[in-house]
């Protein structure tokens, strides 16, 4: 073992830094790290999401990769631009259903940064509710997942949305 050569103000502040500490009396405070005690909670509650085919979830890194190396285009673009929430909800799910009744693939989805307010500091209206859109009843079905487009396609005013294949 190699031995350092420490300078007196070192010792010093290594004295000052133990002096404070005791050392201890039993082998039992030692940790045994060998044999960590585990601790399983078990919940009775029953879990959250019942049916896991109407899960929606982000992309993952290979499916922005096949998006970026073009492997796989937006065959459908919808843009949100100009509608109040109601409206666009109401336009939003009838182009995921048609674009599934189609059988398409991906689809864009254009909703603006928007604005960042007092109540919001995540973006606009539109912006925020198409993350409530994306996981509601009438569209999850139709969803398989969704992330932020790339810059080129709107960057975060914008989401791709990869939809199920049809039955």
């Amino acid at each position: 073992m190699k031995e350092f050569i420490t300078s007196k103000f070192d010792e010093d502040l290594w004295n000052r830094t133990i002096e404070h500490y005791k050392p201890l009396k039993n082998k039992k405070d030692y940790i045994d790290k060998t044999n960590p005690k585990v601790v399983i909670k078990v919940s009775n509650k029953p879990p959250l999401i019942k049916n896991t085919q109407t899960t929606v979830s982000n992309f993952t890194y290979q499916d922005m990769k096949k998006i970026r190396r073009n492997k796989v285009f937006v065959e459908k673009t919808l843009d949100l631009h100009g509608y109040y929430e109601k409206e666009a909800f109401e336009v939003f799910k009838n182009f995921i259903s048609s674009a599934y009744h189609n059988n398409m693939k991906l689809v864009l989805v254009i909703t603006g940064k928007g604005k960042t307010s007092n109540t919001s500091t995540y973006g606009g209206v539109l912006k925020n509710a198409f993350l409530k859109w994306a996981i509601s009843d009438e569209c999850s079905p139709y969803i398989v997942s969704y992330n932020e487009s790339l810059p080129c396609d709107g960057g975060n005013g914008a989401y791709y949305i990869y939809l199920r294949r049809k039955k």
